[in-house]
C-alpha cells in the first residue's frame, strides 16, 4: 500500500472516506483504486467511516461483497448514500452543483470527530464540503471533467465538421466545470492527481 502514499501515524485515527460507487478489488479502474485506498486505510489501523455515493439503491450483493473483502466491522463502517442524480446544472447560468447529502447522514458526520477526510474525486469533495469539517482533507482526482468535456467536443468536431456547432456549448460547459473545481478544491490540504498533465491544469485555476 505504500504506492498510495498514505501519511504515517494513521493508526487509531478517525478517518472519513468518501467515494462514488461500490469499490471492488478487481473490477473497474476507479473502483479498484478506491478499494485499494479503503483497504490501505483499514490496514493502517484507522477507524474509518466510508460513505459510498450511489445514484441508485446499490446492489446488495456488491455491497455485501465489498464489506466482506475490505474487512468491515466496528473499526470500518460503510454508509451507502443514495443521491439520485449526482450533479445539477442551473438552467440559465450553467452553474454546476453537487447533490446534497441527506440531512440525517450529514448531521451524524458533522457531530463526529475526524482526524482526516479523504475524498476520492471531485464529487466526493463537493458533497462533503458543506459539512465544514475542521479535519484536513486529502482529495484524489481522476480525469478532470473540464478537460475531457472540452477535448471530446473539439476532437469530435475535427472528425466531423457538422459537430462544430456543439463546440461553443462545450466551451461554456468546460468553464462551468472549471469554476466548480476551483470552488470545491479551495480548502483542500492536499490534492493527488492521477495524471501528471492535470497538475498544470489545476494550477491554472488560480
Amino acid at each position: 500500500m505504500t504506492s498510495l502514499m498514505l501519511p504515517p501515524g494513521l493508526k487509531g485515527k478517525r478517518v472519513l472516506l468518501c467515494s462514488q460507487g461500490i469499490p471492488h478489488p478487481q473490477r473497474g479502474a476507479s473502483t479498484v483504486l478506491f478499494f485499494q485506498y479503503a483497504k490501505g486505510l483499514r490496514d493502517a489501523g484507522c477507524r474509518v467511516t466510508h460513505v459510498l455515493l450511489l445514484e441508485g439503491s446499490g446492489d446488495t450483493g456488491q455491497l455485501n461483497e465489498y464489506a466482506q473483502t475490505v474487512g468491515a466491522g466496528a473499526e470500518f463502517e460503510i454508509e451507502p448514500c443514495v443521491l439520485g442524480r449526482y450533479y445539477r446544472v442551473h438552467r440559465f447560468s450553467r452553474e454546476i452543483s453537487a447533490a446534497p447529502l441527506p440531512e440525517s447522514l450529514a448531521g451524524r458526520l458533522r457531530d463526529d470527530h475526524w482526524d482526516l477526510v479523504v475524498t476520492l474525486d471531485v464529487l466526493s469533495a463537493a458533497v462533503t464540503a458543506p459539512l465544514a469539517l475542521v479535519a484536513p482533507q486529502v482529495v484524489w482526482l481522476g480525469d478532470l471533467n473540464f478537460q475531457t468535456a472540452w477535448y471530446s467536443a473539439l476532437y469530435g468536431a475535427l472528425e466531423n465538421p457538422r459537430r462544430w456547432g456543439h463546440v461553443p456549448f462545450a466551451w461554456i460547459g468546460a468553464r462551468a466545470w472549471r469554476a466548480f473545481y476551483k470552488s470545491v478544491l479551495k480548502d483542500a490540504a492536499a490534492i493527488v492527481v492521477s495524471s501528471k498533465s492535470s497538475e498544470a491544469e489545476l494550477a491554472s485555476l488560480g
